[in-house]
This record gives structure tokens, C-alpha cells and sequence, in this order.
């Protein structure tokens, strides 16, 4: 009983305490641990600096915790004392904008070099028979293998909590919507050992959404992940854009392009299980509802959902 009440009593005190903002959780963790922080969606993530490794496994909440998604060790919270002066602030946040524009350079040089190497454009002329089919088998037809140049490779390189690992992936081109230029990759690992995610992005590269269609920018429904919008937009037959978020928890300056984009009515068809995400996402964009399907999208089309009763989940949205 007095473990239980000592509980309750922390809980309460950390109700209690004052919420961080943003700048002094950045200022924070630059301080006590000389690591930049950056949103990504509700909380900070940043290299963790207890294992020394990882880009975003670090993570910091407004309520004053934190802690490490790889190693449920690190974790704890923060106290009065690392309450950051007006100068350290200022200092933190400059060293954030020096790193942004940093990245952005980098990403610059990646893309210019990609582009330049039309690299997707040999993985999708090197695919097998065997690898048509498995597009073919997600739901995404011929046609729309050729018009995206969806491809395969042989080795894909990821790092896993075992070290490196080289291993197969099928490899969808991220086009932007207005030239429809390459501007990076999403790679889906064809055969994951068990503990390994499906979907991999370009290292140092900022993961982008994926539109199913060129230049349509009036109405659009957002689903989580590439391979499903372009069953969906295929199933719709065009008639309206499609997003693939690459996760469901997407980054501001992805919800921001999106909110640039669409000035019409955005439909959010998360998979089931993501209300939370999805009131989030809506939070964020004008003029939005929430699609509640009874499965993944892609798996419905599968199913043999008509159009009909698709657009009667959309006339059900809120």
C-alpha cells in the first residue's frame, strides 16, 4: 500500500508540474546531453544519448519525460533544475536552425545525385517475373508498376538491433506533386526476419509523402503508406488524389505541404486502430473528416469492396 501511494503521489506530482515548451526541452537536452532535438509529431526525437546510436530513437514529452525507444532503461524525467535560461534557449535554437539548413543541403546533394543515377529506374527495369507478380499480389496492377517504376533490389542495406544487415526490398520512387520529379525513395524489405519493420526510408533523408497522382490538388484522402494509396487511387479510378503518409504519426512540414496543397476537402482512412493519429492529422488540415474503415484500404479493394460501399464509409466520415 505505501508503494502503491508513493505512485500516486509522483503521478500527481508530475501533473502538477509546469509543462515544458518546445525551445526549453530543445535547450534541455542540448544542455545535459549535447544532442539536437526536433518535432516529429507530439514529442521530440533526437540520437539517444545513452546508447549513442539511432537518429530519432530519443524521445521527449512537454510533460517533462523522456526516453528511449531501443533500450526501456533509459528513461526518466526532468526536474526544476534543468530550467534553461533565455540565453541557452536562444543558443539551442540557433544550433537547431544550423542543423536544418545542414540537412537540407545534404538532401539537396542526395537528390541531385539520385536523379542523376536514375538508380530507381534500374531497380525497376532489373525485376523478374517473380517480382511483377508479388506487385501484382499487393493489389497494384501492370500499368501502375510502369507509370511509378516501382523496382526491386537485391541488397538493401539496414541496421537492426544485431548490426548491419543486407537484404532484399522492393523500392517505390517519392515523386513531388507538381513536376513529379523524384525527390527519394520508400523501400519495402521483401521478406523481414521476424523484429524487423516492413518499410525502410532513405538514412539521412526526411521521409515524404507519397502521391498516387500528378498535379491534383482540390480534394484528397490520406491513407498510411505509399502501397496503399495506389491501390486505392487505382480503385477510385483517378478521380480523386491519394496521399501515402509514410507513418501515421507524419512530421509538420508534411502536414503543412498537404494543408498548402489541398484547399478542398481531405478525407483521413487511416488503418483501423488509429483514431488517436488520425484526430491528430485532422488537428492540423482545413476542412477535414475522418474515414473509420473496417480494414486496411488496400485489403478491402483485395476483398472485393465496391466502390459503392467505399463511398458509403467516405458519406459516414466526421
Amino acid at each position: 500500500r505505501r508503494n502503491c501511494a508513493r505512485r500516486i503521489s509522483e503521478q500527481n506530482g508530475r501533473k502538477r508540474r509546469n509543462m515544458y515548451t518546445e525551445d526549453e526541452l530543445i535547450a534541455i537536452a542540448s544542455k545535459r546531453w549535447g544532442i539536437a532535438m526536433k518535432r516529429m509529431g507530439r514529442e521530440l526525437h533526437g540520437a539517444c544519448p545513452f546508447c549513442g546510436e539511432g537518429r530519432d530513437r530519443f524521445m521527449m514529452f512537454e510533460e517533462g519525460d523522456y526516453y528511449c525507444r531501443q533500450n526501456d532503461t533509459h528513461r526518466g524525467w526532468l526536474n526544476d533544475k534543468d530550467q534553461p535560461s533565455a540565453e541557452e534557449i536562444a543558443h539551442a535554437r540557433t544550433r537547431i536552425e544550423e542543423k536544418e539548413r545542414e540537412r537540407e543541403e545534404h538532401e539537396r546533394i542526395w537528390v541531385e545525385g539520385f536523379r542523376a543515377g536514375y538508380e530507381w529506374r534500374k531497380w525497376h527495369e532489373q525485376m523478374m517475373t517473380e517480382h511483377l507478380q508479388w506487385w501484382n499480389r499487393q493489389g497494384i496492377r501492370s500499368h501502375q508498376i510502369d507509370e511509378y517504376e516501382l523496382g526491386w533490389m537485391p541488397d538493401k542495406k539496414i541496421q537492426t538491433k544485431e548490426g548491419e544487415m543486407i537484404i532484399p526490398a522492393y523500392t517505390i520512387p517519392i515523386r513531388t506533386l507538381e513536376d513529379w520529379e523524384v525527390v527519394g525513395v520508400h523501400y519495402r524489405i521483401a521478406d523481414p526476419p521476424a523484429g524487423v519493420q516492413k518499410y525502410r526510408y532513405q538514412a539521412g533523408i526526411q521521409a515524404r509523402e507519397f502521391y498516387a497522382g500528378v498535379a491534383q490538388k482540390e480534394n484528397a484522402i490520406i491513407v498510411e503508406g505509399a502501397k496503399k494509396a495506389m491501390v486505392l487511387y487505382d480503385f477510385l479510378e483517378a478521380a480523386i488524389q491519394v496521399i501515402g503518409l509514410p507513418g501515421n504519426t507524419p512530421s509538420k512540414t508534411i502536414l503543412s505541404r498537404i494543408a498548402n496543397n489541398f484547399q478542398g476537402q481531405t478525407f483521413i482512412a487511416l488503418d483501423p486502430g488509429c483514431q488517436q493519429q488520425s484526430e491528430k492529422i485532422k488537428a492540423s488540415l482545413l476542412n477535414a473528416r475522418i474515414v473509420s474503415l473496417p480494414g486496411k484500404p488496400d485489403d478491402l479493394v483485395l476483398a472485393g469492396m465496391t466502390r459503392n460501399q467505399f463511398r458509403a464509409y467516405v458519406s459516414q466520415s466526421r
